[in-house]
């Protein structure tokens, strides 16, 4: 993962504690506005505020600023600017969802850490046991012709 300032860092650590597989992402950028953090695993939220922040302090995004460009409610489709002449937020505010969506039908939680100004850390838990996990959901498959 690249960095995209110089004293930028991004983080991967993987462990087990109490039978869940952990699984942490962190970063020294930015940080989440306190504001957006309950939101940010919303469907369609994204957080144009700390994206506004960057442009107005002149600071570089960072590995962090992908969870904050997804965090705002799309009212406009993602390739058009808010504000005519404001540079364009990319994605639609879904992957934060969708990936907590992910790791709840697997028994585990996403969850989030963040402090302006002191980077942001995404922990995803999982069960080691399938037994820990919920069952799936029951499928029924429709009738084959002719059987």
């Amino acid at each position: 993962m690249a960095a995209r300032r110089p004293d930028g860092w991004a983080r991967l650590s993987v462990g087990r504690q109490d039978g869940q597989a952990i699984i942490t992402v962190e970063d020294n950028g930015p940080g989440i506005a306190p504001d957006d953090l309950p939101r940010i695993f919303e469907r369609f939220y994204r957080a144009e505020r700390a994206a506004r922040a960057r442009r107005m302090t002149g600071a570089p995004a960072s590995a962090s600023s992908t969870a904050q460009s997804a965090a705002q409610p799309a009212t406009q489709p993602a390739t058009q600017p808010a504000t005519p002449g404001a540079p364009r937020t990319e994605g639609s505010g879904l992957g934060l969802a969708i990936a907590q969506a992910i790791a709840r039908a697997h028994g585990g939680e996403l969850t989030v850490q963040s402090a302006p100004g002191s980077g942001t850390a995404f922990t995803l838990t999982l069960p080691l046991s399938p037994s820990a996990a919920p069952p799936p959901a029951p499928t029924t498959a429709a009738p084959r012709p002719g059987a």
